[in-house]
């Protein structure tokens, strides 16, 4: 079964910049991959979308990753998971987010078992705002 778990870690809020770190992991056994030269992969898109307590766009990301196994050493691999770390840094605007509750969408696409899985994370960023929030759904 396609699943991702997804966290967000605040690094650091100062005045109007937010800094943290996306965190996305795909166990490899609900991967379809491909045999490809005694390897197995697939390619994985990803789209962030940041929206602040106003429902405005606060940041966007997309980018593609392509987790390749060994054949041989497969069994043992197909244990573990993917790990996708991405950045998010806000220069301004972090005061946008000050102001209810952000919403972070996150659409992941699995290109070879035509598989897409979309989640989302809520958080506040108030005096009680924690370092990481993880995603329920």
């Amino acid at each position: 079964l396609f699943n991702f778990e997804l966290s967000l870690t605040k690094k650091r809020v100062e005045g109007d910049r937010f800094e943290a770190v996306v965190l996305i992991e795909i166990p490899y056994q609900g991967l379809w991959l491909d045999s490809v030269g005694g390897k197995l992969r697939t390619t994985l898109d990803l789209s962030l979308e940041l929206r602040d307590g106003s429902g405005d766009t606060a940041w966007q990301h997309s980018a593609s990753f392509e987790p390749v196994l060994e054949e041989s050493k497969a069994g043992a691999s197909l244990k573990g998971k993917y790990v996708i770390e991405v950045p998010l840094v806000l220069e301004s605007g972090a005061a946008g987010l000050r102001q209810g509750k952000n919403v972070l969408n996150v659409s992941l696409k699995n290109r070879t078992g035509k598989e897409e899985l979309k989640k989302f994370l809520e958080f506040e960023i108030n005096d009680d705002f924690d370092d990481i929030f993880r995603s329920k759904n």
